[in-house]
């Protein structure tokens, strides 16, 4: 269980470091390209937003997941726990 805790860890790490990225580079490119932004365009904000939007829902999956692992961790720790202390 902890290997598919730090895989999902992992995963939403990477997740979250390519949307920081595209953020920052359709900033980048809006400040290099100012005219390919002009009115007639859609807004550089828009051009992130689809991505932003799957970005965050792959999040919220990986740490609903995270969370989910890291309680039957717990309970699994705890029952293991409770057998040890009851064979003593």
């Amino acid at each position: 269980m902890k290997r598919a805790y730090y895989f999902f860890l992992m995963f939403f790490l990477c997740d979250l470091g390519s949307c920081i990225g595209r953020i920052l580079h359709v900033l980048w490119d809006k400040k290099q390209h100012p005219e390919m932004y002009s009115p007639p365009y859609p807004s550089w904000f828009e051009r992130v937003d689809v991505s932003v939007i799957i970005s965050a829902v792959v999040a919220v999956v990986c740490i609903a997941a995270m969370i989910i692992l890291k309680i039957l961790m717990r309970r699994k720790e705890k029952k293991n726990g409770l057998q040890e202390a009851a064979g003593e």
